[in-house]
């Protein structure tokens, strides 16, 4: 159980920073 709450964790950090990686990339094409 601590390890899906955990892996869950893992995945919603990475989601977070693979959208700000794309806007980032995405505000830095338009420019």
């Amino acid at each position: 159980m601590l390890f899906s709450s955990l892996l869950l964790q893992y995945v919603h950090l990475c989601r977070c920073a693979f959208v700000e990686y794309s806007e980032t990339v995405v505000g830095s094409s338009k420019n």
